[in-house]
């Protein structure tokens, strides 16, 4: 007897792709920008918004982090 296998792909809710990353992500209140907190590394050590270019100094103020998230 064959024991029946089940295997499951998370795919995005909108588009249907299963081109998915995960991440801590990062929401700048100043221009509403939400991305990878990757996204916002700047070669300086700051974290710099790639939407408007603007410096992140204080959480809670310019910006809050979200936990991981999936984002395709």
């Amino acid at each position: 007897m064959q024991i029946p296998v089940h295997i499951t792909r998370q795919a995005c809710p909108y588009c249907g792709s299963f081109n998915l990353k995960k991440g801590e992500v990062i929401e700048h209140y100043g221009c509403g920008y939400v991305g990878f907190e990757s996204e916002f590394f700047h070669p300086d050590g700051s974290l710099k918004c790639p939407s408007c270019g603007k410096i992140l100094r204080l959480i809670g103020k310019d910006y809050r982090r979200l936990k991981e998230i999936f984002k395709c």
